[in-house]
C-alpha cells in the first residue's frame, strides 16, 4: 500500500453521513411514539428512512480510500501487517475503549450482568449499542484486504459487483433459508458478505476514482434526477409503515435506494469540495476529523439525556426530540474538540521536554 492521495469530497461525504447517523438516533423516539397515521410521524419518518443510507457510505468510502493506496508493488507480509497494526489502532482499540466506558455504564444502572466474558462477548459481536456493529464489520473487510487488492487487479469492474449484488442479495434470506435447515443465526447484520456490494462498488470507484469523479460532476443534474426513485421508496416505507399493509420487500429494494443515494452524495460533496464553498467545506471537513468518536459516543450522551427526560417525566415528543438533538449534536463534538487539544498540548509539553 502507498500514500493515497487525498479527496476533500471523501471527509465531506463522511461528515455528513456523521451528522444523518445522530439525526436517526435521535428521531427514534418518534418513530416508536408517534401515532402511525400522524403528519408528526410523516414528517421525521422520511429522513429518518432515508439516512439509513449512512452505514453503507461509510462501508463504500472506506473501500474508496483503501483502493486509492493500492499500488503495482506487490504485498508483503510485513506490510499487510503494518496495515492491520495502523486499522487496530485507529479504529479497533478506540472501539473497544468505547465498549468498556458503555458496558462500565450500563452496570452501574444494571443493564448488563458483570463478568471479563460477557465484556469480551460484546466487544466480538458488537451489539452493546446501535453504532458498533460497523466496526465489526468494517474489521472484517479491513483483514480482508490482500483479497481485494487481488480482486481489483485480477477481476474486470462488472464481474465483480455483480458477483457482490448477488451475495449481498442473497445474505438478506441467508436466516429463513439457514432456520429450515435448523441452523439459527442471528448476525447477519455483523458479516461483511451483508454489505459486500458497498465495498466492492467502491474499491472499483477508487481504482478509476478520477474518471468515477469527472463522470459524476459532469452529469450532476442526472444523478440528482435519481433520487425520484428514492424518494418514492421511502414515501413506500412510509405507507406501509402506516397502514400496516405489504406493498413490496423493502430490504430488497434498500439495497439499491442506499447505492443510488451513496451516488448523489457523493456527487454533492464533489461539488462542495470544488466549488466556492469554503463556509460549507471547513465545517465538514472539521466534523470528519471529530466523526469516529462522535459515531462511538453519540449514543452514550443520548442515553444520558433519556434518563433526565424519563427522571423528569417530559413526555412532549416534540420537546423530546429538541432536547436529544441539542445534547447529542453538542456534547459528543465537545468531548472530542477536548481531546484533540488535550493530545495536542502534551505533545507540546513533550517536545519542550526532549528540546530542553
Amino acid at each position: 500500500m502507498t500514500k493515497q492521495k487525498t479527496y476533500a469530497e471523501l471527509d465531506c461525504f463522511n461528515a455528513i453521513a456523521c451528522l444523518l447517523v445522530i439525526l436517526i438516533h435521535v428521531l427514534s423516539i418518534g418513530i416508536t411514539s408517534l401515532e402511525k397515521t400522524s403528519v408528526q410521524l410523516a414528517v421525521i419518518y422520511l429522513p429518518w428512512k432515508l439516512a439509513a443510507y449512512v452505514v453503507p457510505g461509510f462501508l463504500f468510502t472506506g473501500a474508496v480510500k483503501m483502493a486509492l493506496g493500492f499500488d503495482d508493488r506487490a504485498l508483503t507480509l510485513s506490510g499487510y501487517a503494518k496495515y492491520i497494526r495502523r486499522r487496530i489502532l485507529k479504529i479497533y482499540l478506540p472501539y473497544v475503549l468505547w465498549v468498556g466506558i458503555y458496558y462500565l455504564y450500563f452496570l452501574r444502572i444494571g443493564w448488563v450482568k458483570p463478568g471479563i466474558g460477557v465484556f469480551l462477548r460484546y466487544v466480538f459481536v458488537g451489539d452493546l449499542s446501535s453504532p458498533f456493529y460497523y466496526v465489526v464489520t468494517v474489521m472484517q473487510f479491513y483483514l480482508l484486504m490482500p483479497l481485494w487488492r487481488w480482486m481489483t487487479k485480477r477481476i474486470p469492474w462488472f464481474a465483480a459487483i455483480l458477483t457482490a449484488g448477488i451475495v449481498t442479495l442473497g445474505m438478506l434470506y441467508s436466516e429463513g433459508i439457514l432456520s429450515q435447515m435448523g441452523i439459527a443465526f442471528a448476525y447477519r447484520d455483523r458479516v461483511f458478505p451483508s454489505y459486500l456490494i458497498f465495498w466492492v462498488i467502491g474499491l472499483y470507484a477508487g481504482k478509476y476514482y478520477d474518471t468515477v469523479r469527472e463522470a459524476l460532476k459532469r452529469h450532476t443534474a442526472s444523478v440528482f434526477a435519481m433520487l425520484i426513485p428514492v424518494a418514492l421508496y421511502g414515501i413506500g416505507m412510509l405507507v406501509q409503515h402506516a397502514k400496516g399493509i405489504w406493498l413490496f420487500d423493502g430490504n430488497v429494494i434498500k439495497m439499491f435506494s442506499d447505492c443510488i443515494t451513496i451516488c448523489v452524495m457523493l456527487t454533492l460533496c464533489i461539488r462542495i469540495a470544488d466549488g466556492n464553498c469554503a463556509a460549507i467545506r471547513n465545517p465538514l471537513v472539521w466534523i470528519c476529523r471529530a466523526s469516529f468518536t462522535v459515531y462511538l459516543s453519540h449514543c452514550l450522551f443520548l442515553q444520558l439525556i433519556s434518563a433526565e427526560i424519563a427522571e423528569h417525566s417530559i413526555t412532549d415528543i416534540g420537546v423530546q426530540l429538541i432536547l436529544r438533538a441539542a445534547v447529542c449534536y453538542t456534547a459528543p463534538f465537545v468531548l472530542w474538540y477536548g481531546w484533540y487539544w488535550a493530545k495536542k498540548g502534551i505533545h507540546i509539553l513533550c517536545r519542550k521536554r526532549k528540546a530542553a
